[in-house]
């Protein structure tokens, strides 16, 4: 996606924002996509499943010690040793989900530049399209999407009406607070 952010055509580039904006708002990992706060995360759970998998290899060895002892307790022996712990399953199944969000995160970070080229662009519906987009990933908590965030402020006195109004509204959306229950009681 990121590479048809650079097409000559300006309807691939506008199909190409859309994207990016449906995934990042549809997107299954984390209401806050900031990439360091997640690599942190991803850390904790791996330094808690290798605890996990040390306490589980003790326990099987502490295990295999009371078969060797006492074999004729453990007549078939198949019910000492289990399959993998449901903790860890959890664990690894949660690092997974972790190193994915990582992932998508960084790839959304690596587009953010070249949408913030696009807020330039000739193109009233790059311009649109970007702006959308950057409200949407100010939201998620992107870190350079502030970068995006700040060059819309320019677009403000640009001669298009419809892009005036977009940044207004972007604006509004991220930075004012309308409370849909404001109604009068009288």
């Amino acid at each position: 996606v990121s590479g048809r952010l650079m097409d000559k055509s300006s309807n691939v580039r506008k199909a190409a924002i859309q994207l990016l904006t449906a995934l990042l708002q549809g997107n299954p990992f984390a209401a806050k996509l900031g990439t360091e706060d997640l690599q942190e995360n991803l850390l904790e759970e791996q330094l808690k499943l290798k605890k996990l998998e040390d306490a589980a290899e003790k326990n099987k060895e502490a295990a295999n010690m009371e078969t060797d002892v006492n074999p004729a307790e453990n007549e078939g022996g198949e019910n000492v040793i289990s399959t993998e712990n449901p903790e860890i399953v959890k664990q690894k199944l949660l690092i997974q989900y972790l190193t994915d969000c990582v992932k998508f995160s960084k790839i959304i970070q690596e587009s953010l530049p070249v949408v913030v080229q696009l807020l330039g662009s000739k193109h009233t519906t790059d311009i649109l399209e970007a702006i959308d987009f950057f409200v949407s990933a100010f939201e998620f908590g992107l870190v350079n999407a502030m970068l995006g965030v700040r060059k819309m402020l320019a677009l403000i006195w640009s001669t298009e009406g419809n892009v005036r109004d977009a940044v207004v509204s972007a604006y509004k959306k991220l930075y004012v607070k309308i409370e849909a229950s404001n109604q009068r009681s009288g």
